[in-house]
């Protein structure tokens, strides 16, 4: 057994040996070779560069979350609303349709009116700036409508109190003398507005006194009203003109349709444009009356039109 060991120790001496060498080597010896020093760009050699610069780590991309969008700028810009004069609607909102961008108002006096709006709509809560959300079902607004590509178009809504204020121009179809109803038609309005006149209503024609009684039908009125428990009451009517009233237009012919009886005018006055019915086998199409001639037309107010009674032409464009 004994020999067994030594033979063990003697086995083991050279694995030993080599142990506590590797052990007892100073530090220096697991340092490397010194490295070669890192040549500069300038002294690269082209063909270096260029591999060098193929190799330069990857800048990171920007992030995705990191880019944003101005959901703005994915909508087109609306033209601007034309410059025409506007028709007041009064009521009570019956239905908003956000989707659709639409309004539907339970006009003072009865019937329903649809409009639509769109950004270019002004939204007012009290005199102030506000948005579509803050309008609700149930609440008293006043739009300012035109009508645009053939449709009703609200240019600004106004949020009201409960003494709102609104006004409004039409056509008498009617005045009920036992109740005080006045009963308007409107171009823009599908339903006739109804409102009612009072002891204090006061009427005026041409800024002279008149009376109820000078509301005959087909008379052309503008209308100032307050809704008092969702009852339109008139403060004031205008009458503007009475059926009979004869006008004389001096201006361009723009447009004649000798089929309709229908001409378009643009005066030299006020540089407006008017439209003139006329009965063809009256005014005929002879001694110049074309489209570009320079024409005086003498007119009658009829049943909420201009009928032309008598055409001269000053000058006509050569055909």
């Amino acid at each position: 057994m004994n020999r067994a060991i030594q033979r063990i120790a003697v086995t083991s001496l050279p694995l030993l040996a080599t142990v506590a060498a590797f052990l007892l080597l100073p530090p220096v010896i697991s340092a490397q070779a010194p490295a070669r020093k890192t040549e500069s760009a300038s002294s690269l050699s082209p063909a270096d560069s260029a591999i060098s610069d193929a190799v330069q780590p990857a800048q990171p991309a920007e992030s995705i979350a990191d880019i944003t969008l101005d959901p703005a700028t994915l909508i087109p810009e609306l033209p601007p609303l034309p410059a025409v004069k506007a028709t007041e609607i009064g009521g009570v909102i019956a239905k908003l349709d956000r989707v659709q961008d639409q309004l539907t108002i339970q006009v003072f006096g009865g019937g329903r009116v649809s409009t639509l709006f769109d950004p270019r709509t002004r939204i007012y809560r009290n005199g102030k700036p506000a948005s579509f959300e803050d309008m609700k079902k149930g609440e008293r607004v006043y739009a300012d409508t035109i009508l645009l590509d053939g449709k009703i178009f609200a240019r600004n809504i106004r949020v009201a109190g409960a003494d709102s204020v609104g006004q409004s121009q039409g056509v008498v179809v009617a005045y009920r003398q036992g109740t005080g109803a006045l009963i308007l038609r409107d171009a823009l309005s599908p339903v006739p507005l109804q409102l009612h006149l009072t002891s204090g209503t006061r009427i005026t024609h041409a800024d002279h006194p008149a009376s109820v009684n000078d509301l005959r039908a087909g008379t052309l009125v503008a209308v100032e009203f307050q809704n008092d428990a969702g009852r339109a009451t008139a403060r004031e009517v205008s009458i503007l003109i009475t059926p009979g009233t004869e006008f004389t237009f001096t201006g361009r012919i723009i447009m004649l349709d000798l089929h309709l009886g229908l001409l378009v005018v643009t005066s030299d006055v006020d540089h407006k444009t008017y439209d003139i019915s006329f009965e063809p086998s009256t005014i005929l199409a002879g001694d110049g009356l074309r489209e570009g001639a320079d024409v005086t037309i003498r007119t009658q107010y009829e049943d909420n039109r201009y009928v032309a009674r008598g055409v001269t032409v000053h000058s006509s464009p050569v055909k």
